[in-house]
């Protein structure tokens, strides 16, 4: 399935590039805690470029659902104009078909290099896109993470 191979590409793109990222083990940490998922749970970290061509398919696991929240093209400048190189985020059941039966990227959890009134018009632009991505103002060195909830 073509979904299952993008999360596969960025998982390994995560392997590779993701200890780049400032206190990465605290932001993984932080990933599992608001999405609920075990770290004994499948579940697959991923490091997806603001300039992927295939951004369009990843949306939230919560909300309406199927949602697609970055295929927003307002959504994607808001985050370039705020220098959002990549999302660093969290899905459950990579490998299970089930996970992708609405045809999009249903991500648990996330973390962006953004915060404060960035992070609630964030928070605005995935809700205008029937997606749920909770500012939860948990900080780790200028990162934010979200909860889809």
């Amino acid at each position: 399935m073509r979904l299952r191979g993008l999360v596969r590409g960025w998982a390994e793109r995560y392997k590779t590039n993701g200890s780049s990222l400032p206190e990465v083990r605290t932001l993984e940490g932080e990933l599992y805690s608001m999405s609920g998922i075990e770290r004994q749970e499948p579940s697959s970290i991923v490091l997806i470029p603001i300039g992927s061509p295939d951004l369009h398919c990843v949306g939230s696991a919560c909300g309406v659902v199927g949602n697609r929240v970055f295929s927003n093209k307002s959504l994607v400048s808001f985050l370039s104009n705020r220098n959002v190189q990549e999302i660093l985020g969290i899905i459950g059941n990579p490998d299970d078909d089930e996970t992708y039966q609405a045809q999009a990227v249903p991500l648990n959890s996330i973390a962006l290099p953004i915060f404060g009134r960035n992070g609630h018009m964030f928070e605005h632009f995935v809700s205008k896109g029937n997606g749920s991505f909770r500012y939860e103002r948990s900080r780790v060195l200028g990162w934010s993470v979200y909860e889809s909830e």
